[in-house]
């Protein structure tokens, strides 16, 4: 294993032994509502990083299998955080059916841009090239969640649980493709020194 593949196998079973204790009911709830904002520090944090640091961060296939799982916990944490705050942001109550609608909708898009702006752009600084299936594949327990509901459901809650389903899609999966065939977030584009670096002297008569 080379050095610079080190830190991110280390900072991934770190937080893989996070998710672990949290599913297997020694919860990290005492946190209460700081809870939400240190799943976002992880993702931001991993971002901030990587992009400082580019060569002691080289993330093996090994290291990207072991990330999958935290990285669909910490969606389905930060997409549920973001569906309260536009909830406690966008009140429903007085209001027609249409109107009614629509705020369900903007909701909707809102938590999804959240959890874009949060999750995105480190989940294609790990996975690169495989972004897009693995963004897919993120979203499927926030599909879970929404598509068996504990309560009855309306027709036209199905209606708006299918257009939320597409917008987190569309916006989800969406940027993560774009940014990947665009080769954002990738090789030395991350580190502003190597970027600013006048370039090698080349020898006389070199093309």
């Amino acid at each position: 294993m080379r050095r610079s593949e080190i830190a991110p196998l280390i900072l991934a079973i770190v937080w893989l032994a996070i998710v672990a204790i949290d599913y297997t009911g020694y919860s990290l709830r005492w946190l209460g509502q700081w809870f939400a904002v240190a799943v976002a520090l992880f993702a931001v944090l991993t971002f901030l990083a990587a992009w400082r640091a580019p060569g002691y961060f080289q993330f093996s296939m090994l290291t990207r299998v072991l990330f999958l799982p935290t990285f669909a916990w910490a969606s389905v944490v930060i997409y549920a955080a973001a569906t309260k705050f536009t909830d406690s942001l966008i009140p429903l109550a007085g209001h027609e059916v249409t109107l009614t609608a629509t705020l369900i909708l903007t909701r909707s898009l809102l938590a999804a841009a959240l959890l874009t702006l949060v999750v995105g752009a480190p989940l294609v600084l790990v996975f690169q090239r495989h972004a897009p299936v693995v963004a897919a594949l993120v979203c499927v327990p926030i599909i879970a969640m929404m598509l068996w509901p504990s309560g009855p459901v309306r027709p036209l809650t199905i209606w708006l649980t299918g257009a939320a389903l597409v917008l987190l899609i569309v916006l989800f999966v969406g940027f993560a493709w774009l940014a990947t065939r665009r080769g954002m977030f990738s090789g030395l584009a991350l580190n502003p020194d190597a970027a600013q670096a006048p370039p090698a002297n080349r020898p006389p008569g070199a093309g």
